[in-house]
């Protein structure tokens, strides 16, 4: 059950945290969504037939913070290139929850895409939060350096807050567009703090 070379998700907890929905399942207070929306890995994946000899498929979904059973019927046909045993996928489905038999949560399968197109496919924007301090203007100019080497369709949206003042935040829409890039996002972070960089 541990990971010794980091988890494979990883990579991709950038796109995941601003597409799923799974963190419903951590507030007891919170009404669960219809539709469950999460990134994960495949394991103890198996084909089984209904009575009407059509296949479907069952298997166990890792994401970075909870397991799920899945079910895929009429879906199976649509997806069954991507689902794999130790396929990395995201996926939509309808959410199950039994509390009463102590079991995991249950996906009923509607849709998936391979995880390496889910920054394509799902994320819009990029924001970064900068902080109006000693450091503003460096900082700004900095960020000003990085964006043109990463041309792309996603928007950047340039949060700036005042810890001095308590001035409320500020939000800034750059004119060009970006990609988004793992190492951008790198490079930017290493700029405005790690927490002060996400995707939507």
């Amino acid at each position: 059950g541990f990971y010794l070379t980091g988890h494979p998700l990883e990579p991709y907890r950038d796109e995941l945290e601003a597409v799923s929905n799974e963190y419903y399942l951590d507030d007891e207070d919170m009404a669960l969504p219809e539709i469950i929306r999460v990134g994960g890995l495949i394991t103890e994946f198996t084909v089984r037939y209904d009575q009407k000899n059509k296949p479907y498929a069952k298997f166990k979904f890792e994401s970075l913070s909870h397991e799920f059973d899945v079910l895929a019927f009429k879906a199976y046909e649509s997806y069954k290139e991507l689902l794999v045993a130790d396929a990395h996928i995201y996926l939509e489905g309808n959410l199950k929850i039994d509390k009463e038999r102590n079991q995991l949560p249950t996906i009923f399968l509607n849709a998936a895409m391979p995880l390496q197109d889910l920054r394509e496919q799902k994320i819009r924007a990029l924001h970064l939060r900068i902080r109006n301090d000693e450091h503003f203007e460096a900082n700004l100019t900095r960020i000003r350096n990085l964006v043109p080497a990463y041309p792309g369709n996603k928007a950047l949206y340039i949060h700036i807050s005042y810890p001095k003042s308590g001035e409320a935040e500020k939000i800034i829409k750059a004119r060009t567009g970006i990609n988004a890039a793992p190492q951008m996002l790198q490079k930017i972070r290493v700029v405005v703090g790690q927490s002060n960089v996400w995707l939507s």
